[in-house]
């Protein structure tokens, strides 16, 4: 079985919750991946948007297991505020289409609400989560949006800044991409350790709106 699923800068996280649900109901293995070309939907003439994102794909492997690996999550959304934050669409040109396509449209967002949404909302889902954990969280992998949002999550959730792992200075906001893009440059550099029974939040948050937070033992 293979399906798309849409969440926008949610979607990885959205995925794994999926996968996992998959797993406990007897799949033996699911493939999770977050990719994204938002270069396609950029208005290049726009510096103030365009230079913030960039376009990527990473992975994860799940297997069943005896032992359980998503402890906590959550997952929300609400579309009352989808203007917020819109992508806009790539025309494709069909050979059996007549109509030919119409320019694209392209990504806009409110800078200022999105920065309120994920330091009110996000935050609240985010302590919700480690509420539900009995064991320190180790580090937090964000989606990679920007510098200031981590900021100022890290402080309002009472942990230190060094434990919110950051590479957007690297690739920019790759939207579904960046929580697993991080997650493999973690475990390249030895920060994380899999099978060390590390505890890891994992947080998603963007156009819908959505957010989703899981809390993982690695």
């Amino acid at each position: 079985m293979c399906f798309d699923l849409s969440a926008a800068c949610s979607g990885f996280v959205y995925a794994l919750s999926m996968g996992d649900k998959m797993i406990r109901t007897g799949a033996k293995k699911g493939l999770i991946i977050g990719g994204e070309v938002i270069s396609k939907a950029l208005d290049w003439t726009d510096r103030s948007t365009a230079v913030l994102f960039g376009d990527g794909a990473g992975g994860v492997l799940l297997e069943a297991s005896q032992k359980e690996h998503i402890t906590a999550e959550s997952l929300q959304a609400d579309g009352k505020r989808a203007m917020s934050l819109t992508s806009g669409f790539t025309p494709l040109d069909n050979p059996y289409v007549k109509e030919k396509p119409t320019q694209a449209s392209s990504l806009t967002m409110e800078g200022r609400e999105i920065f309120d949404f994920a330091v009110r909302d996000v935050v609240e889902q985010i302590k919700k989560v480690m509420n539900e954990q009995d064991e320190e969280i180790d580090y937090f992998l964000l989606h990679q949006a920007n510098a200031r949002i981590l900021d100022k999550i890290a402080k309002k959730v009472e942990v230190s800044r060094d434990r919110f792992l950051q590479n957007m200075d690297k690739y920019g906001n790759t939207s579904a991409a960046s929580i697993p893009i991080l997650l493999d440059e973690a475990v390249a550099n030895g920060k994380i350790v899999l099978g060390s029974q590390q505890n890891v939040i994992l947080s998603g948050f963007g156009g819908g709106l959505t957010w989703a937070t899981v809390s993982v033992v690695l």
